[in-house]
This record gives structure tokens, sequence and C-alpha cells, in this order.
């Protein structure tokens, strides 16, 4: 359908002087053949349009069957060079591609690589290429049943420890995990008993209380990075840097960023008095930002 409506514009357009001469003689005489007049106008050249467009198509299949019969071929010899098949091709992110990229990398994979003795393992967010799908296709379209026609098989890999790879990723970046520094942490399922948390365990649980990705532990680290290159030899306060870093990541106002999933610990704060009471980390960070606003020389 999609080839036939080009085809009419092309020969539309080819053929458009003929056709609007002929349709205003046709009118002018007050013929009652006009249709049929303006249609032999543009009759032969769509028709050889159509016929090119046809042509086209074939020799298009016809590349189509000679690739994979040379793909095949190279398969075989390599298998008898002693390669142990299937020959895999791994492609990754394919989620964060543009919807019609995505679709069309898929179509071309099931139609142009679809040769026994060649696999291709797919990394990406399942349900963000579904999302992506009925973007292009439109809200209603079921978008998971048409992404099963590419995948024989799928796997879902286990949620990644958070702690370890922050650790990891703080030591590459060189980050001195010594002057990050926090209150104390109280458990729900532990009362009485205050933990110290250690810098990377604290900032995994940051990046789990505001649904943040593996992924985006790159980004928190790297930016913790900058702001502590930025903020001299002093300590630096966790329970305010992390919201402050987050807020930058969601694109959010800071005073707005609210922790997404409710976590089982609370700070565990202490007045100049002594007196500790118990806080969440939005109520912490707010009671710190606004203190960092307070002019030096207050009383």
């Amino acid at each position: 359908m999609g080839s036939g409506a080009e085809a009419l514009g092309e020969a539309l357009s080819a053929g458009g002087d003929v056709v609007r001469d002929l349709a205003k003689d046709s009118i002018k005489d007050g013929s009652n053949d006009a249709v049929d007049a303006v249609a032999s106008g543009f009759g032969a050249p769509m028709a050889t349009s159509m016929e090119g467009r046809i042509a086209r198509f074939r020799e298009g299949q016809a590349a189509i069957s000679e690739m994979k019969q040379g793909l095949s071929q190279i398969v075989e010899t390599l298998s008898e060079a002693g390669m142990k098949l299937p020959i895999t091709i791994v492609i990754d992110e394919l989620d964060r591609c543009r919807p019609t990229y995505a679709i069309k990398v898929l179509e071309e994979l099931k139609h142009l690589f679809d040769v026994p003795g060649v696999a291709f393992v797919l990394g990406l967010h399942g349900q963000q290429l579904a999302h992506s799908v009925s973007a292009a296709y439109g809200a209603g379209f079921d978008s998971h049943s048409y992404l099963r026609r590419f995948f024989n098989r799928r796997y879902v890999l286990k949620e990644t420890a958070l702690k370890p790879l922050v650790e990891k990723l703080c030591a590459d970046l060189g980050i001195p995990t010594a002057r990050l520094t926090a209150p104390p942490v109280l458990y729900n399922d532990n009362p009485g008993f205050h933990h110290n948390e250690e810098p990377a365990k604290l900032i995994a649980d940051y990046i789990k209380a505001y649904d943040l990705s593996a992924r985006d532990a790159f980004t928190v680290t790297e930016m913790l990075q900058t702001f502590m290159a930025l903020t001299g030899d002093g300590p630096i306060l966790l329970p305010l840097s992390m919201p402050l870093i987050i807020s930058q990541i969601k694109d959010v106002n800071p005073n707005l960023i609210a922790p997404s999933i409710s976590m089982n610990w609370n700070f565990v704060m202490a007045d100049i008095r002594g007196t500790t009471e118990e806080k969440s980390i939005a109520n912490v960070f707010n009671e710190m930002r606004h203190a960092s606003t307070i002019p030096k020389n207050s009383s």
C-alpha cells in the first residue's frame, strides 16, 4: 500500500501538466467523461512507475537471497575450519535508540540475518523497548506480542548488588571516602542499636531509595567526585550532598525531591543537649539544606 501511494504520487507529479490540461479541456467542454480523460492522461506514467517499483522490489528480494546464501557459505567455511558454532553477535542498549531505529534493526535482523549458525544476543531493557514500539505504532498496539516475533529465548538478569559496585567506582575514581560523613543509622528491625554505616553502603541505599538504576551509580559517583573536588578538603555530608546530586540526575527541584521507595531505616540526630531523635532521609535533607542557607554571622 505504501509503495502504491508513493507511485501514485510520482505519477501525478510526472504527468501533472498533462492531467491539468486534460481536466481543464473536459470541464470547459462540459464533457461527461472527464474522469476517463484524466485517467488516460496519467495511466501510462503510473504504469511505468509501478513496473519500475516492482522490478526494484524483485531485485531487492534477489539481493537478500544472495546475501543469505553468502552468509551461509561463510558459516559453513568457518565451521569446517574448526570454529565452534554459532557465530554470536552481541547488540547492546537497543532500547536506548530512537523507536523507529530500534524497530528497523529488529526487522533487518529478522529478514537479513536469519541464517542457521548465526545467533544474536540483544542486551536491552525489555519493558523500555516495548514502550518504544508503542510510541512508534500507537498506544493501543500490542508491543509485547510484536517483540516475541524476534526473540526465541528471553533471560532476565538478577538485580545488581549496589554496594560492591559503588565501592569499585569510588576506588576507580579516587574518591576519598574518609571525607564522606553521615549521622548514625537506626534500622527498624533492630531498635536501640545505632550503625555508623560505610559511605559506600549509604550511597547504595540512596540510589535504591530514589529508585535509580545500577547504571545511574556511574553518574552518581562521577558527580560526587566533582562535588568533592569543588569543596576543598573538609567533610562532605552525604545526607545533604546525595539528594542534591540525585536531583540533578532526575532534573527536579532539590526542594521537591523525595525518596521513591520507603526505607527500613532512619538517621539518628542529636541536638546540643544530647537528645536524640529519629528522622527520615527527607527530613534530614530539608533541615541540612535550610541550615546551609543561614548566614554564618547569624545569631
